[in-house]
């Protein structure tokens, strides 16, 4: 048999085929993926079918939102975890629209997504802090030259500085409600999110946990006995999420311990609830619950006793930091 094919080749025979759905098992595996960081060395994370999807459909259509009418645009990297999440099965499991766009927003110039929103009548946006930032940097007054409509948006991954948050909301949203949410492989969908059309907006701030999800923060001395705040501090979910990854292959070990032991009490048990996940951000939580994180507080590099990390980084070379607009942590209200 040949190990090769064209597929165009082979969906002749399957032109407008209806293709019966297959019945699976909860705890079959719905995908591998695979994350090195900053060792080199991959480690396998696989999520499973039942909780997996259950959680990106409900934090899609929770969170985000999303009905079959609507049509929806996360700007990411397909093979990224919130590619998988938040352009495939979440806005596909409540038969919404899905935009997939493949190549760099900014190209042929900085215009370019905001002439594919108001061309494909999106009305929900999604991408990344760094994407923001890249655009800000490229084209400050694009968006006002375009009559798209979103009625919220979204950013997702590393932490987003508030003036980057208002030009994103003020700018590109026309003053819609604007979220940031916290990534990551190991948490396939939105840990934390405040819930923009229904929760005061808080610049820089990703908000109160998600259904399901129980964070506590603390220093690893504290962390034993799950306090509410001790702010600096490591942060960690004071139970697995429902939609917690798989690990996988040579890695389990390894991976485990990082993720899952470290503020184990008791190696033995088999309660979930014994098994905290360490998420490895730095975070505070202030007053009002809306969380905030800081950065990884693992894969940094250690100068002169400064941690520096990829939010150290990317605020330092921030061209918006610059402003003369005095930075503001109110709570943005509608």
């Amino acid at each position: 048999m040949e190990r090769d094919f064209f597929i165009d080749d082979i969906l002749k025979d399957y032109r407008n085929a209806v293709v019966p759905p297959v019945s699976m098992d909860a705890e079959d595996p719905l995908f591998l993926m695979y994350t090195s960081g900053t060792t080199g060395k991959p480690k396998g994370c696989q999520h499973r079918t039942g909780g997996y999807l259950a959680y990106v459909t409900g934090t899609a259509k929770y969170y985000q939102d999303i009905h079959p009418e609507d049509v929806y645009w996360c700007m990411a990297d397909i093979g990224w975890i919130t590619g998988h999440s938040y352009i495939v099965y979440g806005p596909l499991a409540l038969a919404a629209t899905s935009v997939i766009y493949e190549g760099v927003p900014q190209f042929p110039d900085a215009g370019r997504p905001w002439r594919i929103a108001e061309r494909l009548d999106v009305n929900i946006f999604h991408t990344s802090p760094t994407a923001i930032r890249m655009l800000r940097k490229a084209g400050a007054e694009e968006p006002k030259k375009h009559n798209y409509r979103f009625k919220h948006m979204t950013t997702v991954g590393e932490p987003i500085e508030p003036e980057v948050w208002r030009w994103y909301h003020e700018v590109v949203g026309k003053a819609k409600p604007s979220s940031w949410t916290p990534g990551g492989r190991r948490k396939p969908g939105f840990p934390l999110y405040h819930q923009a059309r229904a929760r005061p907006m808080k610049p820089g701030s990703a908000g109160p946990a998600c259904l399901g999800i129980y964070p506590s923060s603390g220093t690893k001395k504290a962390r034993k006995s799950l306090p509410r705040t001790m702010p600096p501090a490591t942060s960690a979910s004071a139970i697995p999420g429902p939609a917690s990854c798989r690990l996988s292959g040579a890695t389990r070990t390894a991976s485990s311990i990082k993720y899952y032991k470290k503020y184990n009490k008791n190696p033995q048990s088999k309660d979930w609830r014994d098994w905290p996940y360490y998420a490895a951000d730095g975070a505070v939580l202030p007053p009002d619950g809306y969380y905030r994180i800081l950065g990884r507080v693992d894969d940094v590099i250690n100068v002169a006793g400064h941690r520096l990390g990829t939010k150290e980084l990317e605020s330092a070379c921030s061209p918006f930091l610059k402003s003369p607009r005095p930075l503001s942590f109110r709570l943005w209200t509608r």
